[in-house]
């Protein structure tokens, strides 16, 4: 199973526009070729990969390496996966997202910030179409941000994760907010929470984008978000 997932990566990582054995003319094709087969050994291989088989390190790894070339390279492919594999996808990432190994969480937050950023590139009807998989991201990272449950080394790839999340699903966003300061006991609490989840996504002239220096400020955001939790006694959410 492990060597299959590492050659459908190989498949979906190669630059076959730069490939020179390639007829000429021919690049669209091959990726199509490529994006298809790829995707096939997805659609086989998904049911197949239980969360047991996800406990073992290398073939954790192989498949996440395998996610990360598919988003990267044929994101259109992944949204159109059929609905079961989609829920598959979903529950691994988020299996991923509480693995003890940090390097398998971290492709697990590189993967939710993928499907977040590539998203909002797809077409309207297809970023509908992926809302509850993103919405169900954006609530996993949220609490695991908010209620400090990440190792610290994670907080980097989480932070972009978080944006971009927040990014793709902002009205989701804003009602978990809401839930939140709904949850506070007492009107003071409340308003310095709503204070502080304001002040992530404005302070520090952060603005709706993606770029590497907005993500660094959000980063910065967050760690003020995190203390001013502490320092408050805000009330978190437990799940």
């Amino acid at each position: 199973l492990k060597s299959l997932l590492e050659l459908a990566g190989q498949l979906a990582s190669r630059d076959y526009g730069a490939d020179a054995t390639a007829p000429p003319g021919s690049d669209g094709a091959h990726e199509e070729v490529v994006g298809r087969a790829a995707l096939s050994c997805v659609e086989l291989l998904l049911p197949r990969l239980s969360p047991p088989l996800l406990h073992y390190p290398k073939l954790c790894a192989a498949y996440f390496s395998l996610l990360g070339h598919l988003l990267d390279a044929h994101p259109a492919r992944v949204f159109a996966l059929p609905p079961p594999i989609a829920a598959a996808v979903l529950a691994s990432v988020d299996f991923g997202l509480g693995h003890h190994d940090n390097a398998i969480a971290t492709r697990a937050l590189n993967a939710s910030f993928e499907l977040a950023k590539q998203a909002a590139l797809q077409p309207a009807d297809v970023g509908a179409a992926m809302a509850p998989t993103l919405q169900a991201l954006l609530h996993r990272v949220a609490v695991d941000v908010l209620c400090s449950r990440l190792h610290p080394d994670l907080a980097d790839d989480a932070g972009n994760a978080l944006l971009a999340l927040i990014l793709a699903q902002p009205a989701h966003w804003q009602a978990l907010v809401a839930s939140l300061l709904a949850a506070q006991p007492d009107a003071g609490r409340r308003d310095a929470a709503a204070a502080a989840f304001h002040a992530l996504l404005n302070a520090n002239g952060l603005t709706p984008t993606l770029a590497r220096p907005n993500r660094a400020r959000f980063r910065q955001n967050v760690q003020g978000l995190l203390q001013q939790v502490q320092s408050g006694g805000f009330v978190m959410p437990s799940g």
